[in-house]
């Protein structure tokens, strides 16, 4: 192995990927549709709005009502002179509910008095009634000091992380298509753009004038970088154009990386096949929907024998390991499984790929 020809190929092959319009499309598309997605779709939920007027008698009973629901409903309040002025509010639809508050109201309440208290809604609210209502009904226990009638505890089961995990609710859209877009950059660089690269030089008989003066692993380390430079970059440039940053780095890159040598492998592997780069243009891209295509339905796909079939896919892994690291939770579990698949599959074309060198040489 000589590192000056591995240098000298690799500049030569990054040189010649960029003026090949081929490889640039296989970088382009997946850009184009993270990009898409990105704006597409927002993750954030926006918090409902609704518009609150009320008989000013300097209660707290409002204020307090929209620190109450401040995390779920943003309550926009605004004080009117009288109980007429607040049914004319209503009957306008230029408010979504009334307070009618009698004069002197927090003080009869803190004194244990029952003093009359109007509540007025809007047909077709977009706030449920009753969520407004039960809102009333504590805050003015709180302010009348009574004691809750039971201790009352509230939680959200979930199932067992990992046995079976909703992206869509987990993620977001936006991020789910972003994750599955730079799934599939790193496998049309690793079945597209890699194998072009080989395939031309084959066809044009370059890679027999090139084993002539570097060994076939110093031809094969040059072209598996020039993959991995492309999948670097355009990882980077993607979170970058689509302001995304993952919240476990480790795990995020280490998934990445591991794919991306684990596919360039299968890349080269594949190049040696085909007679020329035409050839396998027309033909990559049926390959290459099978191996992206786990990237797309992995976590929604029940289980079966097609799911474990879809499990075994390296890209399927490479998501799961990428979904974990972006956004920071175990969403699915096991992930020693996700890496000793990667790591079997990369030996297991690598290995192909040093048989298949040995059988050139002989």
């Amino acid at each position: 192995m000589s590192f000056r020809n591995i240098k000298a190929i690799y500049r030569k092959d990054l040189i010649d990927a960029v003026k090949d319009a081929r490889v640039l499309l296989a970088l382009i598309v997946p850009f184009g549709i993270a990009i898409l997605y990105n704006f597409m779709f927002d993750d954030e939920q926006p918090i409902p709005e609704s518009t609150v007027v009320y008989t000013e008698v300097g209660s707290e009973l409002p204020e307090r009502l929209r620190d109450a629901l401040e995390d779920s409903v943003d309550l926009e309040l605004e004080p009117v002179e009288s109980e007429a002025a607040v049914r004319e509010r209503i009957e306008d639809e230029d408010a979504d509910m009334g307070l009618v508050i009698p004069e002197g109201f927090d003080d009869m309440v803190a004194a244990g008095e029952r003093p009359p208290l109007g509540l007025l809604f809007r047909d077709s609210t977009g706030v449920p009634v009753n969520t407004l209502t039960g809102s009333v009904d504590l805050v003015v226990r709180q302010m009348a000091g009574a004691q809750e009638p039971v201790m009352m505890s509230a939680e959200i089961v979930s199932p067992p992380e990992g046995s079976g995990p909703t992206l869509f609710d987990d993620l977001g859209l936006r991020l789910y298509f972003v994750l599955a877009a730079m799934m599939m950059l790193i496998g049309m660089v690793g079945v597209l753009a890699v194998p072009i690269i080989l395939a031309e030089e084959a066809e044009k008989k370059t890679l027999e004038a090139l084993t002539l003066i570097a060994s076939y692993l110093d031809v094969v380390i040059a072209k598996a970088l020039v993959g991995l430079t492309y999948l670097v970059l355009g990882v980077g440039l993607l979170l970058g154009l689509t302001q995304t940053w993952p919240q476990d780095p480790l795990i995020f890159f280490s998934g990445i990386v591991l794919l991306g040598i684990g596919l360039v492998g299968f890349g080269l592997l594949l190049g040696g096949l085909f007679k020329s780069a035409n050839q396998l243009n027309n033909w990559g891209g049926l390959i290459l929907m099978p191996i992206i295509a786990p990237a797309f339905i992995i976590g929604v796909w029940g289980p079966g024998v097609l799911g474990y079939i879809i499990e075994a896919i390296p890209v399927a892994q490479g998501m799961k390991l990428a979904v974990n690291g972006i956004s920071g939770e175990a969403i699915f579990a096991n992930m020693w499984v996700s890496y000793l698949i990667l790591v079997a599959w990369i030996v297991i074309f690598y290995a192909a790929l040093v048989f298949r060198l040995s059988r050139l040489r002989s």
